[in-house]
């Protein structure tokens, strides 16, 4: 493997191997929500004692001794314990993996009684997100408001997202920018890069691209992913800035390191085409299959048609058609009609001329293996005389390589408009040997072959997939 190709795949096992982050208010709230196996900073409240040693045993999996602790050192008044029994019930571990959201919400709300800031930061999730809990966009709130206001900051980006988004209410850009404004002032990210964004579209306020770029930067000094990515793709595709393919190089190789895909995606393109930096293929292909293994679609595509091309890597069909399947099933409109015009790709195997000799019944890989090496591919056109190498190819054919050789010069010649001639079979005969095309190939072959309309749909994708794929490359 090439250290360019290497550079790219070892940053992505390195990001696989981190623990995602996942933006969204539920899951940085899930982040700074107490667990009880961690003892908490707080070490003098009342109820100190008990809590502590239900911290202890909770980390020896005495769950039930733990949680009786627990509810001692709330009787005495302490929310690290409100916090802890809340966990128990959200997530089930400690209680038999039984979870019960409804006694969670309570816990959480004797919690936030005593002046805990994560609890009431839950209780804001519990009253916009939790399907076991009526919906309440004003009780959310309000305990967002409280959490933000004893210290929790995210919570100001939790309660803008509330009217950003329509949980439960109109949507409401102006008063997700004032709780955004609220956040940023106190240095949290997300509310950063929110606030930046509203600069840059226009949104509640006039659009003012200096002022966005502010916001961003302040957000990439606060580690926000996201806003690596939108620096990032301000300076790649020049929207609103000059392009600077530097620049954008510098903030997708930042987001890269800091667990974030799409950024991975981009410096892929980059490498390609050689925009900002030297052209280099192999790792191009380094980089998009670190996305696509972080399951990024676009760049599941990418692969596939890399796979297919043999560029930047050699080329496989089996691989390609696993990566265009895998893109299809997440959506992608060209990884679908790959998909349903491909035959799949057969179970490796590899045969020889002489198979069955013995007697034993040959299979139709084997016969159709025999048959191109009696034969050779048909010369018919440039469409049959393709699947004929692409199906030989998948069957495990040994002489694969010899006729994609051939393959390459009879494109040669019939670009040059040269007569093609040469023995081959007829696409209209019956058989080889007596037997009949459905006993010598699949069906997807004797379709294509035999109809006409199926031969055409073949040609036509063939010249569009090429097309596309030249297009880039």
């Amino acid at each position: 493997m090439s250290f360019s190709r290497f550079w790219c795949l070892a940053l992505s096992l390195l990001i696989l191997s981190a623990q995602v982050v996942d933006f969204s208010s539920a899951a940085q709230a899930e982040t700074a929500a107490h667990n009880p196996a961690e003892t908490p900073k707080k070490t003098l409240s009342p109820g100190h004692d008990e809590n502590a040693e239900g911290n202890r045993l909770y980390r020896e999996k005495k769950f039930p001794e733990a949680i009786a602790l627990f509810k001692q050192a709330l009787e005495k008044g302490n929310p690290f314990a409100a916090e802890s029994l809340g966990y128990i019930y959200r997530t089930g571990m400690g209680n038999h993996g039984k979870r019960d959201k409804r006694q969670a919400l309570e816990w959480y709300q004797k919690g936030a009684e005593l002046g805990s800031k994560s609890s009431m930061s839950w209780l804001g999730h519990a009253y916009i997100g939790w399907s076991e809990i009526p919906k309440d966009p004003e009780k959310a709130e309000y305990w967002y408001v409280k959490s933000a206001e004893a210290g929790n900051h995210q919570a100001y980006y939790d309660a803008a997202q509330i009217f950003a988004q329509g949980k439960g209410v109109p949507k409401d850009p102006a008063k997700a920018f004032a709780y955004y404004e609220k956040g940023a002032q106190a240095g949290h990210g997300p509310s950063l890069h929110s606030l930046g964004t509203y600069y840059r579209e226009g949104k509640t306020v006039e659009k003012n691209i200096p002022k966005a770029l502010e916001y961003y930067e302040k957000a990439v000094e606060a580690k926000d992913a996201s806003a690596y990515v939108s620096l990032g793709k301000l300076y790649y595709h020049g929207a609103d800035v000059p392009v600077d393919y530097a620049k954008a190089k510098e903030y997708f190789t930042k987001g890269s390191q800091n667990a974030y895909v799409l950024p991975r995606y981009y410096l892929g393109e980059m490498y390609m085409e050689g925009l900002g930096v030297e052209k280099d293929l192999p790792r191009a292909f380094g980089c998009f299959k670190g996305a696509a293994e972080s399951q990024n679609v676009d760049a599941m595509f990418q692969v596939a048609e890399m796979y297919a091309k043999g560029i930047g890597t050699a080329k496989n069909y089996d691989e390609a058609y696993r990566w265009y399947n895998n893109a299809a099933n997440k959506g992608h409109v060209m990884a679908k009609r790959v998909v349903a015009t491909l035959p799949k790709p057969a179970p490796k195997q590899t045969f020889s001329a002489t198979a069955g000799a013995s007697g034993t019944p040959k299979s139709p890989q084997q016969a159709f293996i025999e048959h191109i090496h009696q034969n050779g591919p048909n010369p018919a056109d440039l469409g049959t005389f393709m699947y004929d190498v692409e199906v030989y190819c998948r069957y495990g054919g040994p002489r694969c390589q010899q006729y994609r050789v051939e393959l390459n010069r009879f494109k040669n010649r019939r670009n040059a408009n040269s007569a093609v001639s040469g023995s081959g079979y007829s696409p209209q005969k019956s058989g080889w040997g007596g037997f009949t095309y459905t006993q010598q190939t699949t069906d997807r072959y004797n379709q294509t072959i035999r109809q006409g309309d199926q031969k055409r749909k073949m040609d036509q994708f063939k010249r569009d997939l090429n097309s596309s794929i030249n297009r880039r490359y």
